[in-house]
């Protein structure tokens, strides 16, 4: 479905990718999680083509995006980032309208298909009594979930999510997740997304890539990732390991700063 071979990244001389590899397959949830500043985002931004790389370093379904042209990428990728915002007066009925522009034609109208597609989005995200509100005036649960729609409305393959539960409480964070878990078992998106608490990510991921100073240390199953000695090293923390944890996942408990860091 998806893969990164040999990503390297450099911004003004500074080096921030080291040699990137993964693969993710179709219908899976990956989280990218490690220490702020390690190079999580910019994994996303690079995958999305808003950093430029070079060719024949990231595939989607076996091509290469290098040379996809923007709008056809737009059709098979969504990405979304920490801060998004809409104009003032941008209703959610409006916002969501505007994932069908990547298959609309300059100056072609919404046919009754693209409505059909758009109503889809704002069910399945739970905003039918939000569709004439302004965007602005949402919460931040609200307005995530109403940015989430537009994504659905394109219809992607893939949809990326830089650390989509920043600046929400815990129960909006879980409502989120749980959608986007619904949204991949239902619908079979692969899903990509920074996440930075670690039993989120145990829960609710197939697999986890682990990041550190731009690289890899650990890419896997969170039994594989999810280990007091992979945390100590990356985290610089002790903690507990609870390998009971819903549907079996490991469950981190933390102790306290690991001695000698």
């Amino acid at each position: 479905m998806l893969k990164v071979e040999h990503l390297h990244l450099s911004i003004n001389q500074n080096a921030i990718l080291h040699d990137i590899q993964f693969e993710i397959k179709e219908g899976e949830i990956v989280s990218i999680i490690g220490p702020n500043g390690s190079g999580k985002s910019t994994i996303l931004k690079a995958i999305s083509q808003m950093i430029p790389i070079d060719e024949q370093v990231v595939f989607l379904q076996g091509e290469d995006l290098y040379h996809v042209r923007s709008k056809e990428r737009s059709k098979r990728m969504s990405v979304l980032f920490q801060s998004n915002e809409a104009p003032h007066d941008l209703t959610v009925q409006q916002l969501v309208e505007y994932g069908r522009t990547p298959h609309k034609k300059w100056f072609q109208t919404l046919n009754i298909e693209d409505e059909e597609i758009i109503d889809w989005a704002i069910e399945q995200t739970g905003l039918e009594d939000f569709r004439h509100r302004f965007v602005s005036s949402l919460s931040g649960g609200e307005a995530q979930r109403a940015w989430i729609a537009m994504s659905l409305a394109q219809r992607p393959k893939i949809l990326l999510l830089d650390e989509p539960t920043t600046y929400l409480d815990i129960a909006h964070q879980l409502q989120l997740l749980e959608l986007i878990h619904r949204v991949n078992r239902d619908f079979g998106m692969t899903i990509v997304m920074v996440l930075h608490d670690l039993n989120q990510a145990s829960l609710y991921s197939d697999r986890v890539c682990m990041i550190q100073k731009g690289k890899i240390v650990k890419y896997g199953t969170s039994e594989e990732v999810m280990t007091r000695e992979l945390i100590r090293q990356v985290y610089h923390v002790d903690c507990d390991i609870n390998a009971h944890f819903k549907h079996g996942r490991p469950r981190i408990q933390w102790i306290g700063i690991a001695e000698g860091d």
